[in-house]
């Protein structure tokens, strides 16, 4: 994976997204006749109840001209690229996955892609659901990054063809092992960031962070509680998470708001206080900057 320093590559021939209402949960948009070799496949219903699970798998080769736009998804997408390339464009930041490339696309955060410079892309797709996806995603070792490098992808081709035959099994549905599978994988990732060996200080940092969202998290007081300057500081961040260490602290706030909101029946203003926001303005326009939605739309759903 490159992270490219500007999206200038998403301004050439600009194209309309489809139109969304403050109602709809999730957006897609793309260009057409622009893939083959595709295959979605999706989980019996009765795996819907389940706690973790794999909603879909998808399976496609992306052209030359192929571009999309997901917006609003309510999944969490693990996408692996095979062969070819591909541009992306995700958490406000842009990036050229190339074969080996895991990227995580979490659940409601925009995303944006097209055909990289090879002219092709194939790639396979697990998209995960449940009630225990976000403090699985919290607790894990890639919690923040975008994509991980994978060497040996094996394991993740492994829990692809073990949750297809499944899915096309004509037998009874055991929603239990594919909530096996998608745990095993999204711990065997996990597994991986953890290879990478992390200077015990960033995991320090990182859990000071995590315990004072709703407080004072500026360079200056990290710099004071840990003993490094601000741009040691930043340089870790940027080497362990691809992103300073303030885009770092944003992105945990936007994705605690949305569990408050979601799940703990949080009013948009106890949110934002709960999140170290001190203004319900300001918190909202920095949750729509992130999101592309205003934190009351989510609030409304539940």
């Amino acid at each position: 994976m490159k992270k490219l320093e500007d999206d200038a590559i998403f301004s050439k021939g600009a194209w309309k997204k489809g139109q969304e209402t403050s109602k709809e949960k999730y957006f897609y948009y793309s260009t057409k006749g622009r893939y083959t070799d595709f295959e979605c496949l999706f989980a019996s219903p009765l795996c819907s109840d389940s706690m973790l699970y794999a909603h879909s798998l998808v399976k496609h080769r992306l052209l030359p001209g192929h571009r999309a736009w997901i917006g609003h998804p309510d999944f969490l997408s693990l996408r692996l690229v095979l062969e070819g390339s591909e541009y992306v464009r995700y958490d406000q930041q842009c990036f050229l996955m190339e074969q080996g490339d895991l990227m995580i696309f979490r659940p409601f955060q925009d995303y944006e892609f097209m055909t990289g410079p090879d002219g092709f892309s194939e790639k396979k797709s697990i998209v995960i659901k449940g009630t225990l996806l976000h403090e699985i995603l919290t607790q894990s070792n890639f919690s923040g990054k975008s994509c991980i490098q994978l060497k040996n992808p094996g394991f993740f081709l492994a829990a692809y063809d073990a949750l297809r035959a499944q899915f096309i099994s004509t037998g009874e549905p055991v929603p239990s092992l594919n909530a096996g599978i998608c745990f095993e994988l999204l711990q065997r990732l996990s597994d991986e960031c953890k290879g990478t060996i992390v200077p015990p200080v960033m995991d320090a940092i990182r859990h000071f962070i995590e315990m004072n969202l709703d407080g004072d998290l500026s360079l200056l007081r990290l710099s004071n509680e840990f003993g490094l300057c601000p741009s040691a500081i930043n340089k870790l961040f940027r080497q362990y998470q691809n992103r300073p260490v303030h885009r770092y602290i944003v992105s945990r706030r936007m994705e605690r708001a949305l569990e408050f909101l979601r799940t703990r029946n949080c009013s948009v203003k106890e949110t934002a206080e709960r999140v170290g926001f001190s203004s319900q303005f300001n918190f909202s326009k920095e949750f729509k900057k992130y999101y592309g939605k205003s934190p009351r739309i989510f609030f409304a759903l539940e």
